[in-house]
């Protein structure tokens, strides 16, 4: 049991009956397999991993060819299959990320013969590392990683670590833990590829998933809003729109504030607001000169700004798709705004209960942001804008 913690109701004397008892215990994580009860630390050299849909970023297969016959006078067929193993792995001297395939096959019945693979990762550490700071760096990284290149809510669904000293005999000790559904993933049977699947293919963009990763938990530890806002937890299907629609539109504000793309104009408004004060005093006195300073805005960026800049950043810029919605074409309609006003007006109306939307209208209005808000956390993790441009394919 990692970290555990011992929880008791009660003590003696009070003449209270606990039925199913008054005591619990807690733990970050449990490892089991043999030989766990002996452990002296909880320090590990080896990861092995399952998270869904991780088949979905691999172009290359575990299946290399296939050989299904056609009719023949004998009225017997052969079908064959011809299978490699994964070559695929990145290494950088302190940690290597390696994909391989586990496989299941139904051989021994007289009327289903077939095979199966699924794609797991090996995670190998040159130095032992503590179990929570190994979590934490590679496996929680890598599936949020992974929902950012999916565009889905991904799960970690099976794992497993080989303690530090162990040689390479010895089993690995499954882990049990909350995050941890313990539903091993199998890909989809007879699902052919779309292009919505995923962002890239690691193998064909020369993308490397331990870059990848490594640059998410810097992102972590800089507490980077994209980080924090792009969550897939809080941005899934199962969420209402209003609440998505708020956190995106909050996304695109942190994102641009934290890179400080218009700091320039800030910096020249900030003097001509000093000059123009300073003017002013020399002509006003007591609650006029509060009254000034109090009421001559500070910055010179608003919402609209914000937006203008985040959508134009992107390669492809998704301002008239944005337009085009039903919630934003009537808003803008009738207020007479740009789309990035009707924007900030109806967040504002959100944010502050003045009114409330068509829940299908802003969730039509959240699909779009939600691709931007993907592509922009795509280009912070350095991705190119081939990359990007597929996540904002509107018209796909």
């Amino acid at each position: 049991m990692i970290t555990p913690r011992l929880e008791v109701w009660g003590q003696p004397g009070w003449g209270i009956n606990f039925p199913d008892g008054n005591a619990k215990i807690y733990g970050a994580a449990a490892l089991v397999g043999h030989g766990a009860e002996h452990l002296e630390s909880a320090d590990i050299s080896e990861i092995r991993v399952q998270v869904s849909r991780l088949d979905r970023i691999i172009k290359s297969t575990p299946i290399e060819s296939r050989d299904i016959p056609v009719a023949s006078e004998s009225n017997q067929a052969t079908w064959s299959v011809t299978t490699r193993s994964s070559d695929q792995y990145w290494d950088d001297g302190a940690t290597r990320i390696h994909i391989t395939y586990m496989q299941s096959a139904t051989v021994f019945t007289g009327y289903e013969f077939g095979i199966r693979f699924t794609p797991i990762l090996k995670i190998k550490s040159s130095a032992p590392v503590p179990f929570l700071e190994a979590y934490d760096r590679w496996v929680r990284s890598l599936y949020r990683v992974m929902s950012v290149i999916t565009g889905k809510n991904e799960d970690v669904t099976y794992l497993e670590v080989k303690p530090a000293g162990a040689d390479n005999r010895s089993p690995y000790l499954q882990v049990f833990a909350r995050p941890i559904t313990q539903s091993p993933y199998m890909p989809e049977r007879g699902r052919l590829r779309r292009g919505s699947d995923s962002a890239l293919w690691l193998d064909e963009d020369g993308v490397s998933l331990l870059d990848l990763v490594k640059r998410w938990h810097e992102l972590e530890c800089e507490q980077n809003p994209i980080v924090y806002t792009y969550d897939p937890f809080a941005l899934g299907a199962d969420q209402h729109p209003r609440a998505r629609f708020l956190l995106l539109i909050q996304a695109l504000e942190g994102i641009s504030s934290r890179e400080a793309r218009l700091n320039g104009r800030v910096v020249a408004f900030e003097k001509k607001r000093a000059r123009v004060l300073s003017e002013c005093m020399k002509h006003l006195t007591g609650m006029n000169r509060r009254f000034v300073k109090g009421n001559l805005k500070k910055s010179p960026i608003n919402l609209d700004d914000r937006l203008t800049d985040m959508f134009g950043s992107l390669p492809i810029n998704p301002i008239e798709n944005i337009g085009k919605t039903e919630l934003i074409d009537r808003v803008s309609r009738e207020h007479g705004l740009k789309a990035e006003g009707a924007l900030r007006l109806i967040r504002n109306d959100l944010a502050h209960g003045n009114r409330t939307y068509d829940v299908y209208e802003l969730a039509e209005v959240s699909a779009i942001l939600e691709a931007v808000v993907r592509a922009h956390a795509l280009r912070i993790l350095g991705m190119s804008d081939a990359v990007q441009e597929r996540v904002l394919a509107f018209d796909d």
